[in-house]
Protein backbone atom coordinates (compact mmCIF):
# COMPACT_ATOMS: atom_id res chain seq x y z
CA UNK A 1 0.00 0.00 0.00
CA UNK A 2 1.50 3.41 -0.84
CA UNK A 3 2.18 5.87 1.83
CA UNK A 4 -0.67 8.67 1.07
CA UNK A 5 -0.08 12.30 1.34
CA UNK A 6 -2.96 14.09 4.37
CA UNK A 7 -3.28 16.68 2.61
CA UNK A 8 -4.32 15.32 -0.57
CA UNK A 9 -6.77 12.38 0.87
CA UNK A 10 -8.90 15.21 2.22
CA UNK A 11 -9.20 17.68 -0.66
CA UNK A 12 -12.15 18.42 -2.15
CA UNK A 13 -13.67 17.96 -5.63
CA UNK A 14 -13.45 21.73 -6.23
CA UNK A 15 -9.95 21.81 -5.40
CA UNK A 16 -8.37 19.39 -7.06
CA UNK A 17 -10.03 20.95 -10.60
CA UNK A 18 -8.90 24.18 -9.96
CA UNK A 19 -5.18 22.75 -9.06
CA UNK A 20 -5.54 20.57 -12.24
CA UNK A 21 -6.98 23.13 -14.36
CA UNK A 22 -4.43 25.70 -13.54
CA UNK A 23 -1.81 23.19 -16.08
CA UNK A 24 -2.28 24.18 -19.59
CA UNK A 25 -0.20 21.66 -20.75
CA UNK A 26 -1.62 18.58 -21.31
CA UNK A 27 1.02 16.36 -21.03
CA UNK A 28 1.81 18.04 -18.05
CA UNK A 29 -1.83 18.02 -16.13
CA UNK A 30 -2.01 14.41 -16.61
CA UNK A 31 0.80 13.75 -14.83
CA UNK A 32 0.19 15.96 -12.21
CA UNK A 33 -3.40 14.16 -11.91
CA UNK A 34 -1.85 10.59 -11.79
CA UNK A 35 0.36 11.50 -8.98
CA UNK A 36 -2.49 12.96 -6.99
CA UNK A 37 -4.88 10.30 -7.53
CA UNK A 38 -2.37 7.48 -6.34
CA UNK A 39 -2.37 9.84 -3.05
CA UNK A 40 -6.08 10.11 -2.93
CA UNK A 41 -8.10 7.44 -0.59
CA UNK A 42 -11.11 6.09 -1.75
CA UNK A 43 -13.65 8.24 -0.48
CA UNK A 44 -12.07 11.54 -2.09
CA UNK A 45 -11.80 9.41 -5.12
CA UNK A 46 -15.25 8.77 -4.82
CA UNK A 47 -16.52 11.93 -4.57
CA UNK A 48 -14.48 13.48 -7.21
CA UNK A 49 -15.65 11.14 -9.95
CA UNK A 50 -19.07 11.69 -8.50
CA UNK A 51 -18.29 15.20 -9.06
CA UNK A 52 -17.11 14.88 -12.55
CA UNK A 53 -20.34 13.22 -13.93
CA UNK A 54 -22.54 15.64 -11.82
CA UNK A 55 -20.75 19.02 -13.75
CA UNK A 56 -19.81 16.68 -16.91
CA UNK A 57 -21.74 19.38 -19.12
CA UNK A 58 -19.02 22.52 -18.44
CA UNK A 59 -16.11 22.72 -20.81
CA UNK A 60 -13.71 22.09 -18.05
CA UNK A 61 -15.27 19.10 -16.15
CA UNK A 62 -15.10 17.34 -19.49
CA UNK A 63 -11.23 18.21 -20.02
CA UNK A 64 -11.01 17.00 -16.43
CA UNK A 65 -13.37 13.97 -17.04
CA UNK A 66 -11.09 12.67 -20.38
CA UNK A 67 -8.16 13.40 -18.56
CA UNK A 68 -9.06 11.21 -15.41
CA UNK A 69 -10.21 8.50 -17.75
CA UNK A 70 -7.37 8.52 -19.43
CA UNK A 71 -4.85 8.57 -16.63
CA UNK A 72 -6.93 5.82 -14.77
CA UNK A 73 -7.10 3.38 -17.77
CA UNK A 74 -3.37 3.65 -17.57
CA UNK A 75 -1.75 1.03 -15.74
CA UNK A 76 -0.73 1.57 -12.05
CA UNK A 77 -2.72 4.97 -11.62
CA UNK A 78 -5.16 3.18 -8.78
CA UNK A 79 -4.13 -0.09 -6.94
CA UNK A 80 -6.57 -2.56 -7.50
CA UNK A 81 -7.44 -2.57 -3.87
CA UNK A 82 -8.12 1.25 -4.24
CA UNK A 83 -10.61 0.95 -7.02
CA UNK A 84 -12.18 -2.26 -5.81
CA UNK A 85 -13.01 0.29 -2.59
CA UNK A 86 -13.73 2.92 -5.00
CA UNK A 87 -16.36 0.76 -6.82
CA UNK A 88 -18.14 -0.49 -3.48
CA UNK A 89 -19.00 3.26 -2.34
CA UNK A 90 -19.94 3.96 -6.19
CA UNK A 91 -22.13 0.86 -6.14
CA UNK A 92 -25.01 3.01 -4.46
CA UNK A 93 -24.90 5.60 -7.31
CA UNK A 94 -27.55 5.49 -9.92
CA UNK A 95 -25.18 5.77 -12.54
CA UNK A 96 -22.94 2.89 -11.56
CA UNK A 97 -22.80 1.40 -14.47
CA UNK A 98 -20.84 4.59 -16.03
CA UNK A 99 -17.92 4.12 -13.46
CA UNK A 100 -17.49 -0.20 -14.68
CA UNK A 101 -14.36 1.51 -16.42
CA UNK A 102 -12.76 1.03 -13.02
CA UNK A 103 -13.49 -2.71 -12.97
CA UNK A 104 -10.92 -5.40 -13.06
CA UNK A 105 -13.88 -7.31 -15.60
CA UNK A 106 -12.43 -9.17 -18.62
CA UNK A 107 -13.01 -7.67 -21.92
CA UNK A 108 -15.05 -10.29 -23.13
CA UNK A 109 -14.55 -11.96 -26.83
CA UNK A 110 -13.59 -9.59 -29.41
CA UNK A 111 -15.94 -9.89 -32.27
CA UNK A 112 -15.35 -12.42 -35.16
CA UNK A 113 -14.07 -11.29 -38.66
CA UNK A 114 -14.19 -13.07 -41.21
CA UNK A 115 -10.81 -11.71 -42.92
CA UNK A 116 -7.86 -9.08 -42.37
CA UNK A 117 -7.94 -5.67 -43.85
CA UNK A 118 -5.22 -5.14 -46.71
CA UNK A 119 -2.49 -2.62 -45.17
CA UNK A 120 -0.43 -1.22 -48.09
CA UNK A 121 2.99 -1.02 -45.83
CA UNK A 122 2.04 -4.15 -43.60
CA UNK A 123 5.72 -5.50 -44.90
CA UNK A 124 7.47 -2.38 -44.32
CA UNK A 125 9.99 -2.41 -40.86
CA UNK A 126 8.48 -0.61 -38.21
CA UNK A 127 11.07 1.75 -37.94
CA UNK A 128 10.56 2.70 -41.64
CA UNK A 129 6.53 3.27 -41.10
CA UNK A 130 7.44 5.52 -37.99
CA UNK A 131 9.62 8.01 -40.54
CA UNK A 132 6.75 7.78 -42.89
CA UNK A 133 4.42 8.60 -40.37
CA UNK A 134 6.32 12.27 -39.65
CA UNK A 135 5.85 13.09 -43.24
CA UNK A 136 3.52 15.87 -44.79
CA UNK A 137 2.26 14.40 -47.49
CA UNK A 138 -1.77 14.48 -46.54
CA UNK A 139 -2.53 11.03 -48.91
CA UNK A 140 0.67 8.89 -47.20
CA UNK A 141 -0.85 10.37 -43.73
CA UNK A 142 -4.02 8.51 -44.31
CA UNK A 143 -2.66 5.28 -45.86
CA UNK A 144 -0.60 5.62 -42.66
CA UNK A 145 -3.82 5.17 -40.47
CA UNK A 146 -4.34 2.07 -41.17
CA UNK A 147 -1.58 0.76 -39.38
CA UNK A 148 -1.95 -1.54 -36.85
CA UNK A 149 1.44 -0.41 -34.31
CA UNK A 150 0.57 1.57 -31.92
CA UNK A 151 3.94 3.52 -32.01
CA UNK A 152 3.55 4.28 -35.10
CA UNK A 153 0.01 5.73 -34.64
CA UNK A 154 1.62 7.92 -31.93
CA UNK A 155 3.66 9.50 -34.32
CA UNK A 156 0.93 9.88 -37.28
CA UNK A 157 -1.50 11.94 -34.64
CA UNK A 158 1.54 14.15 -33.34
CA UNK A 159 2.04 14.92 -36.58
CA UNK A 160 0.86 18.69 -37.09
CA UNK A 161 -0.20 17.62 -40.68
CA UNK A 162 -2.86 15.14 -39.71
CA UNK A 163 -6.50 16.12 -38.87
CA UNK A 164 -9.38 14.73 -37.52
CA UNK A 165 -10.02 12.95 -40.29
CA UNK A 166 -6.54 10.82 -39.68
CA UNK A 167 -7.78 10.28 -36.11
CA UNK A 168 -11.48 9.03 -37.23
CA UNK A 169 -10.23 6.58 -39.37
CA UNK A 170 -7.97 4.66 -36.73
CA UNK A 171 -11.21 5.28 -33.71
CA UNK A 172 -13.64 3.46 -36.80
CA UNK A 173 -11.21 1.50 -38.52
CA UNK A 174 -12.63 -2.45 -37.94
CA UNK A 175 -10.91 -4.73 -37.13
CA UNK A 176 -8.27 -2.36 -34.96
CA UNK A 177 -5.61 -2.70 -32.44
CA UNK A 178 -6.63 -2.28 -28.94
CA UNK A 179 -3.10 -0.22 -28.48
CA UNK A 180 -4.34 2.69 -30.92
CA UNK A 181 -7.41 3.11 -29.58
CA UNK A 182 -5.75 4.70 -26.18
CA UNK A 183 -3.56 6.61 -28.57
CA UNK A 184 -6.49 8.38 -30.43
CA UNK A 185 -7.94 9.16 -27.50
CA UNK A 186 -4.33 10.16 -25.80
CA UNK A 187 -4.24 12.54 -28.78
CA UNK A 188 -4.69 15.93 -29.45
CA UNK A 189 -7.63 14.97 -31.27
CA UNK A 190 -8.99 12.71 -27.85
CA UNK A 191 -11.39 15.86 -26.95
CA UNK A 192 -13.48 15.73 -30.06
CA UNK A 193 -17.25 14.49 -29.78
CA UNK A 194 -17.16 13.15 -32.47
CA UNK A 195 -13.73 10.98 -32.26
CA UNK A 196 -14.99 9.85 -28.56
CA UNK A 197 -18.39 8.82 -30.29
CA UNK A 198 -15.77 6.66 -32.92
CA UNK A 199 -14.16 4.87 -30.65
CA UNK A 200 -16.99 4.15 -28.22
CA UNK A 201 -19.16 3.08 -31.22
CA UNK A 202 -16.20 0.54 -32.23
CA UNK A 203 -17.07 -2.90 -31.13
CA UNK A 204 -13.09 -3.60 -30.98
CA UNK A 205 -12.40 -0.72 -28.47
CA UNK A 206 -11.55 -1.92 -25.34
CA UNK A 207 -14.74 -1.90 -22.44
CA UNK A 208 -13.37 0.03 -20.40
CA UNK A 209 -12.32 2.97 -22.35
CA UNK A 210 -15.41 2.77 -24.44
CA UNK A 211 -17.76 3.07 -21.01
CA UNK A 212 -15.63 6.07 -19.46
CA UNK A 213 -15.79 7.91 -22.92
CA UNK A 214 -20.38 7.22 -22.56
CA UNK A 215 -20.43 10.50 -20.63
CA UNK A 216 -19.05 12.95 -23.04
CA UNK A 217 -21.49 11.69 -25.79
CA UNK A 218 -24.49 13.71 -27.23
CA UNK A 219 -27.73 12.07 -26.89
CA UNK A 220 -27.78 10.58 -30.58
CA UNK A 221 -24.58 8.99 -30.43
CA UNK A 222 -25.25 7.71 -26.75
CA UNK A 223 -28.84 6.39 -28.37
CA UNK A 224 -26.77 4.59 -30.87
CA UNK A 225 -24.54 3.27 -28.94
CA UNK A 226 -27.09 1.99 -26.41
CA UNK A 227 -29.33 0.64 -29.76
CA UNK A 228 -26.06 -0.79 -31.22
CA UNK A 229 -26.40 -4.61 -30.75
CA UNK A 230 -22.46 -5.55 -31.48
CA UNK A 231 -21.23 -3.42 -28.86
CA UNK A 232 -20.37 -4.99 -24.95
CA UNK A 233 -23.73 -5.17 -22.64
CA UNK A 234 -21.77 -2.84 -20.19
CA UNK A 235 -20.85 -0.02 -23.16
CA UNK A 236 -24.74 -0.54 -23.98
CA UNK A 237 -25.63 -0.04 -20.15
CA UNK A 238 -23.73 2.81 -19.45
CA UNK A 239 -25.39 4.81 -21.98
CA UNK A 240 -29.01 3.73 -21.34
CA UNK A 241 -28.12 5.11 -17.56
CA UNK A 242 -26.77 8.40 -18.93
CA UNK A 243 -29.94 8.74 -21.27
CA UNK A 244 -32.22 7.88 -18.61
CA UNK A 245 -31.20 8.89 -14.94
CA UNK A 246 -30.97 6.00 -13.51
CA UNK A 247 -32.02 2.16 -13.24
Amino acid sequence: MRDRDPEMTTALPFALARRWLALADRPLRRGVMASDLRALDAPSLALFFQYLLAHRDRDDARVLYLDTAVVTLESDTLARETRRDLLGRLGQDPSWPVFAFLSDAPEGRPPAVTSERPYDFEDIPVGVRKARARLRDLDTLFKMSADPDPSVIRILLDNPMSTEDHALRVASLRPQSRGNFLEVVRSRFGVRERVQAALADNPFCPVRLAVALTPLLTRPHLEEVRDASVLDPRVREAARVLLTGGP
